[in-house]
This record gives C-alpha cells, sequence and structure tokens, in this order.
C-alpha cells in the first residue's frame, strides 16, 4: 500500500511547486486538469492530496453552509482517510480503501467509475475533485477513457494527475494539461518527512535517506518492513552496522523466508550483505573470490525487473560469505 503522509508537509517543502498551485488557486486559473510529475517517492501525492484540501476549504459551498470546516490539514485528513464525498482517489498501488486492479495496472472500469463520479453534484464543495496517482501504470483502453474526459469535463470538476515517469504518457493527454514539475527531495527535507512519524528520528531518516536515495515510499516500506525486528536492530545500529556471525546466521534465515519479488526485499538484501562484508572487511577474512560473489549479488540484486532469479543462487554465495567469516573468527 502507498505510504502517504497522515500530515500536511511543512511548508517548505517543494516550496516552488506549492508556490505554483497557490498561485492557480489565488488567481482562479481556468483549469479542469493539473498534471504534476517528477521521480518516484518525492510526495507528489500529499501536494496533490493538499491542492484539493484548499481547493475545497476556499469554495464558496464552505463559506456559506459550513464555517467551522475550513480547516485545510482536516480536510487532508478527510481525503487520504477516503471521507471526504466530494474527492476520489485512483493508484495503481493503493489497496482497501482505494480502486485498484489487481493487475497493479489502472484499468478503464477504474475510468469509467472516476467519470461516474465527476458527473455528480458536489455534496458540500464547489467541486468535485479526482486525484489520479501514477498514470503511467493507466492501460491503454483505461489512456484513451481519461482523455476523453479530459476533452469532455464536467462542470465545476477537476482531475489532478501524477506520474513517475511522464516520457510515457500520450502526447495528447500531456497537452491537455497544466504540467508541473516537483523536484528531488533534498536530504534535509527527506529527514523532515520521514521525522513526521514520531518513532523515526533524526538518525535513523539519515540512513534511510541513504538506503533508498531520497525515495520516501521506499523508505517507509522498509521502516514498516523491519519495525521492532532484529533487521531493524542491524539496519540502525550506531556501531556501523557491524554485527557478529551468529547475528549473520540469523538474518539468513530471515532472508531464506523473504519472497525476492518487490524492490524492498531486495534493499533489505542488500543491506543483509552489506553488513557481512563490513564483518568480512573488519577481520580481513575475505578474498578475491569472496569480492567476486559480493559484486555477483550486488549485480543481482541491483536488477530488479530480474524477477525469475533463484534465490538458492544468493544464498549460495552468502554461505560463502559466511563460511569465510566463521573461519576468520
Amino acid at each position: 500500500m502507498m505510504q502517504i503522509c497522515q500530515t500536511l508537509l511543512p511548508s517548505h517543502i517543494h516550496s516552488k511547486s506549492r508556490a505554483t498551485l497557490e498561485e492557480i488557486l489565488l488567481n482562479r486559473v481556468s483549469t479542469q486538469a493539473l498534471l504534476l510529475f517528477g521521480m518516484q517517492g518525492i510526495c507528489k501525492s500529499e501536494i496533490a492530496i493538499e491542492f484539493a484540501a484548499k481547493m475545497h476549504s476556499r469554495s464558496r459551498a464552505f463559506d456559506e453552509c459550513n464555517n467551522d470546516y475550513k480547516n485545510v490539514c482536516d480536510i487532508y485528513s478527510e481525503i487520504i482517510n477516503c471521507k471526504n464525498q466530494d474527492t476520489k482517489i485512483i493508484s495503481s498501488k493503493m489497496r482497501n480503501k482505494v480502486d485498484k486492479d489487481i493487475s497493479g495496472i489502472i484499468s478503464i472500469d477504474s475510468i469509467r467509475e472516476l467519470r461516474d463520479f465527476l458527473h455528480l453534484t458536489p455534496v458540500i464543495s464547489d467541486y468535485k475533485i479526482a486525484i489520479l496517482l501514477n498514470i503511467e501504470s493507466l492501460s491503454i483502453a483505461a489512456s484513451n477513457a481519461l482523455l476523453k474526459a479530459l476533452e469532455e469535463p464536467s462542470h465545476r470538476t477537476i482531475i489532478i494527475l501524477t506520474t513517475n515517469a511522464i516520457s510515457k504518457l500520450l502526447p495528447t493527454l500531456l497537452s491537455r494539461c497544466i504540467k508541473i514539475q516537483v523536484s528531488h527531495l533534498k536530504k534535509e527535507d527527506f529527514i523532515n518527512v520521514m521525522c513526521l512519524d514520531s518513532s523515526i528520528n533524526y538518525d535513523k531518516a539519515g540512513i534511510l535517506y541513504e538506503m533508498s536515495g531520497g525515495d520516501i515510499e521506499i523508505s517507509k516500506h522498509i521502516y514498516k518492513a523491519t519495525k521492532d525486528s532484529e533487521i531493524e536492530q542491524v539496519l540502525f545500529d550506531e556501531r556501523n552496522n557491524v554485527f557478529d556471525i551468529y547475528k549473520c546466521i540469523s538474518l539468513r534465515k530471515k532472508f531464506q523466508s523473504f519472497a525476492l519479488d518487490s524492490q524492498i526485499n531486495w534493499v533489505v538484501a542488500k543491506i543483509i550483505i552489506s553488513n557481512i562484508l563490513n564483518k568480512l572487511i573488519k577481520v580481513k577474512a575475505y578474498n578475491a573470490e569472496c569480492i567476486t560473489k559480493v559484486n555477483l549479488i550486488y549485480s543481482m540484486i541491483g536488477n530488479i525487473s530480474l524477477k525469475s532469479l533463484d534465490k538458492s543462487v544468493v544464498l549460495e554465495y552468502m554461505d560463502h560469505m559466511m563460511f569465510s567469516l566463521y573461519n576468520a573468527l
């Protein structure tokens, strides 16, 4: 499930992109489609939802009918919890409360439901707002259906799109949108976002930045997958992530049970191997053959698309490294 921040981002993060959206709000720029684009895991979803919350909070319906209900934070919370009647989120990565095609592709049925939603009269706001996340995952039929929705927009509707791969989108679809680039997160901004979770401190956030390359989404998955486990103790060990042979063996058993079919598990596997290598280097137990096997594992793990890799090969190389370490102790 996609990890979305439960609170608004600090104001200084992505200030340029958010200022552009604020200008659209203040000047009431006539648009019914926005596209936020940039690399994965840089909080595009949060910015899209924040914009929707601000649109709702500033609409006349709120002012006239519900004066106490103008807090952007409250509306933001409603949207991410799927409790806002005038906002609908669709994504290829969300499950349960948010529409998701089982295959991981946004289907034409999802877009049809979206169009039906946009034709409804707003309940409490002036607008019906649809947020489509990761639209590079649209099927061909869904792309064509979305294009039709953009060409024939319903009255008082806004569609906010996000993508990690703008080059994969139809040129005709791009031509219907106001495009706003969201830049890569600086390390300090990344840490500030991660620390919105009170269980993550500054040091842990810094380590997660190095592990994920600054990808908020992957970092949250890593932290969630390893929280309160022996692996977490290893990842965030203040003693340079170096541990003894017994921890190596224990983690090797955990690794054996991993399903190596996700980027998260590849990252964790790479971390385990890194720690074994650190220990080997510390005790000078490595040799040319060992280093060759380490490089092979890194190469395999780095190739996320290699879904068919036999895990036994990785385990064999790990065992070789640990045997070298055991003999040196």
